[in-house]
């Protein structure tokens, strides 16, 4: 659920809630969630790791945020240490409370993992039977809750911009240049609010010429990262010995993508399932179908997605850049089906 419904939820008494959050986004949460604060006439709290203190959140003109420590904690080593305070204080004022680094219990040992989801339910019955207007918000990179959790918590997120998202914050930094819009956004696309807020000024200055070059040559590193190649421009215009599989590509495929086909509801197919030895084609193919429909190409690798510390995580953001890029061919290469 996005994140922009979270306060009908908070007007349900819904007192406990978690946001999947790209740590780069933490100053667009915050500018949410002032504005959620306002509505409820309650500050904006914040915490991490790193704090010794709850932290105050104020929003200055530019939008940046002045973290002021304000809530003495009664800090221990052990792990659920702040939801015990926040449970057995009873001097927490009113106030959302954004809680970060309490989300990732695949990292914890079983026994933590069941006394904090019981502090989690214990901080819902108390404060949800009361009038004291407290919010307690968990952030996570990759939420996970186990089924003791999961129907209790409502989860929302930061979805990566869209389009007409995209556009709005490059005019709002680079609005006087002469550039070629339609590939600066496309450039752009797949990359989290707070990243685009940041390459932005970086390459403000930057030749308009080069500026599309460079913000691609970024996302490519940042996406080689997570897995997964990307290929603006795909430039195979045909394959050698595969005729029965062009003349599919273009007289199906590419028809049913036109807009055309959409008036009588005619829906394009959604993949192809290409086997063979190494060398016979494959990821040729998938370069043709790319350039046929005129769609970047995203090259996902299975051993890195496999290889990589949170394999469900790597997988969940590849997705989400599919998605977000709206039309796109993806390689799934190296896929092994067991028959």
């Amino acid at each position: 659920m996005h994140l922009k419904h979270w306060l009908e939820h908070s007007r349900l008494n819904t007192v406990i809630t978690a946001i999947e959050i790209n740590p780069i986004d933490i100053d667009t949460l915050f500018q949410y969630f002032e504005n959620f604060a306002w509505e409820l006439n309650i500050p904006l709290y914040y915490w991490n790791l790193g704090y010794e203190k709850l932290q105050k959140v104020e929003l200055l003109e530019d939008k940046t945020a002045k973290l002021t420590p304000s809530l003495e904690i009664n800090r221990e080593v052990e792990p659920n240490f702040l939801l015990k305070f926040i449970l057995q204080s009873e001097q927490i004022p009113p106030g959302i409370y954004l809680l970060d680094d309490l989300c990732n219990f695949e990292e914890l040992e079983p026994e933590v993992i069941r006394e904090r989801e019981a502090l989690i339910t214990n901080l819902h019955r108390k404060y949800g039977s009361g009038d004291r207007s407290i919010y307690i918000v968990l952030l996570g990179e990759y939420l996970q809750f186990g089924s003791r959790l999961a129907a209790r918590i409502p989860t929302f997120k930061i979805p990566l911009p869209d389009r007409a998202r995209v556009e709005t914050l490059a005019r709002t930094y680079l609005g006087e240049k002469e550039l070629d819009w339609h590939k600066l956004v496309t450039a752009l696309q797949g990359l989290p609010y707070g990243e685009i807020e940041l390459i932005l000024p970086t390459y403000s200055q930057t030749d308009a010429e080069q500026l599309v070059e460079k913000i691609l040559d970024h996302k490519i590193s940042r996406w080689r990262g997570l897995g997964l190649e990307f290929f603006a421009s795909p430039d195979v215009k045909s394959a050698g010995g595969n005729d029965l599989l062009q003349k599919y590509l273009y007289e199906v495929v590419v028809k049913l993508n036109e807009s055309g086909a959409k008036q009588y509801n005619l829906r394009p197919p959604k993949g192809m399932l290409l086997m063979g030895p190494p060398g016979t084609g494959k990821s040729l193919i998938a370069k043709l179908a790319a350039f046929a429909l005129g769609y970047p190409l995203l090259g996902l690798s299975w051993g890195n997605v496999l290889g990589a510390n949170n394999p469900d995580l790597a997988l969940a953001q590849i997705l989400e850049v599919a998605d977000c890029l709206d039309n796109c061919v993806i390689l799934a290469d190296d896929l092994i089906i067991l028959l």
